[in-house]
């Protein structure tokens, strides 16, 4: 062709840079940062707009459950594991990862509204880091692995969040 050239090399362009990657996972959790902020500065608690499970009103919760937490250790502890499996989902799968995350945004909130304890409000992003960590799981290891992963994550993200959540003895 007349004034193209491809001399085999890659371009800047064509991989992803951090920089890139980080822009969703960090617009998103400035969204969550700003819902908790003003929460906190209007005295206000928006818990009820979690997922109710298996009531009709309950199913609002699926969109607006991840973005609310129930204090700054709760959204401390999600916010770290989400920034970080987000932005590897961003990095390593840019062609696919919007409609990664929205899937597992809106299925595992589904599944949480079906399966998840009933009588009281499920708030925050854990689930959706849960499903972060099994994506990888499968699409690093393998089925055969992904389980023992997703169980090491869930227990090392379950421990950051009661190291963070409880205090210590001084």
């Amino acid at each position: 062709m007349i004034g193209s050239h491809y001399d085999g090399a890659h371009t800047d362009s064509q991989f992803p840079t951090l920089r890139d990657s980080l822009a969703i996972p960090i617009l998103f959790l400035s969204i969550v940062w700003g819902e908790h902020v003003l929460e906190f500065l209007l005295n206000f608690d928006l818990s009820n707009w979690g997922i109710y499970p298996r009531e009709k009103f309950g199913l609002r919760g699926i969109l607006f459950a991840p973005i609310l937490h129930g204090s700054w250790a709760h959204l401390t502890s999600n916010s770290i594991p989400f920034l970080v499996l987000a932005t590897l989902l961003f990095y390593f799968y840019r062609s696919t990862a919007l409609v990664v995350f929205t899937t597992l945004y809106f299925v595992t909130g589904f599944l949480v509204w079906l399966f998840a304890r009933g009588d009281v409000f499920h708030i925050g992003l854990s689930y959706v880091v849960y499903g972060l960590a099994f994506y990888f799981g499968q699409a690093f290891l393998g089925e055969q692995c992904a389980e023992g992963l997703f169980r090491f994550l869930f227990s090392f993200f379950t421990a950051v969040f009661f190291l963070v959540c409880y205090p210590r003895a001084k």
